[in-house]
């Protein structure tokens, strides 16, 4: 048993158009593999098994996918330099507040409220002086907010 060269070529253009929904960029390899396979077996005209022609539409397909990834496919560790590793960019103003249920302390800047990342440095009389105070946030790292607080005079 195998597949005509129309069933290839159907299947092959299937997987191709599967990618416009699935977005995954997968399947269109597979699908040119296909359509590779589909005219191989216009051209050579002789019967292959249905195994022999999965092979080679899937090996194609695989391989036309190795050889292309690098000009389709962004690096992850390429331009790391140049991510930013923190939630948001900069120094700002917050606001320091302290839970009444549980005591934990927070800042609430840029819309929301943020763990204090280095809460462990100041004394809890310092923090208890400033809630409800503006205070200057340094950094965002790990969705947390390292906070600077004012030097007393």
């Amino acid at each position: 048993m195998s597949l005509s060269p129309e069933w290839l070529l159907a299947i092959g253009i299937l997987l191709v158009l599967s990618e416009l929904a699935l977005g995954i960029f997968v399947p269109i390899f597979f699908g040119v593999g296909f359509l590779i396979m589909a005219l191989i077996q216009y051209l050579v005209s002789e019967d292959m098994s249905l195994a022999t022609q999965l092979l080679i539409a899937f090996s194609s397909g695989t391989v036309i996918m190795l050889l292309l990834r690098k000009r389709f496919f962004r690096s992850r560790d390429q331009d790391d330099d140049q991510m930013p590793l923190s939630t948001f960019q900069g120094e700002t103003t917050g606001t320091l507040v302290k839970s009444e249920s549980t005591g934990i302390y927070q800042v609430k800047a840029n819309g929301t409220y943020w763990r204090i990342a280095n809460v462990g440095a100041f004394s809890e009389a310092d923090l208890d002086a400033l809630v409800n105070k503006s205070i200057k946030v340094k950094d965002f790292p790990n969705y947390e907010a390292v906070i600077e607080l004012p030097v007393a005079e």
